[in-house]
C-alpha cells in the first residue's frame, strides 16, 4: 500500500492509499512502481487543492525522481535516508554511517520534539548541510534516541536549510 495522508501538529487524516501490486502480477501496460504511485498521490492532492507545503517519507522514497518532482512543485521535503547515501563533505566522498564516526558526542544536540499525542521525546542530533549526486546541497540531520550515542543513528534528509 503506498499512501498519503494530511498531518497537523494536532492530527493525522488519511486521504488516498494505493495498492501496489509487483510487475509480474499485472498487465505491462496497467504496472506502476511504488515511486510512480507516490507521485501519483501527490498530483491527486494537488489537483483537489489540499494546500499542503512539504511532504515527508520513508527511505524507499528519498530518490532523485520524486525529489525532482517535488523541486518542480516548490514542495518542501523531509525522507528518511539509508546510512549507505554518500554525501561530499570537505572534498570527499564519504557514506553517513561512516561520517558520524568522525563527530564527538558533543556535536549532537539534545532536542524536544513534542509528539501529535502530546508526548515528548528526546533525541541527541546532529545536521550539517551537505552535497549528494543528482540533488546537490541537501541538509542531513543524524539522530539518537539515548546517551551514550551507539549503535546506528537514525537518519533524515531535507532540502530545507533551517
Amino acid at each position: 500500500m503506498v499512501s498519503s495522508q494530511f498531518v497537523t501538529k494536532d492530527f493525522h487524516v488519511p486521504i488516498v492509499g494505493l495498492l501496489y501490486r509487483k510487475e509480474e502480477d499485472v498487465d505491462k501496460e496497467h504496472f506502476k512502481s511504488k515511486l510512480d504511485l507516490a507521485i501519483q498521490l501527490i498530483h491527486q492532492a494537488v489537483e483537489v487543492a489540499i494546500l499542503f507545503t512539504r511532504v515527508a517519507g520513508d527511505s524507499w522514497y528519498f530518490c532523485n525522481k520524486i525529489i525532482k518532482h517535488l523541486e518542480q512543485l516548490h514542495k518542501d521535503w523531509i525522507f528518511a535516508s539509508k546510512s549507505n547515501r554518500t554525501i561530499n563533505i570537505r572534498n570527499r566522498w564519504v557514506q553517513l554511517k561512516d561520517f558520524v564516526k568522525e563527530l564527538n558526542p558533543e556535536d549532537f544536540k539534545q532536542v524536544t520534539i513534542t509528539k501529535t499525542n502530546g508526548k515528548r521525546l528526546i533525541v541527541f542530533a546532529y545536521s550539517k548541510t551537505v552535497y549528494i549526486r543528482k540533488l546537490g546541497s541537501i541538509k542531513v540531520i543524524a539522530s539518537y534516541l539515548k546517551k551514550p550515542l551507539k549503535n546506528n543513528p537514525f537518519f533524515l534528509a531535507t532540502n530545507r536549510k533551517d
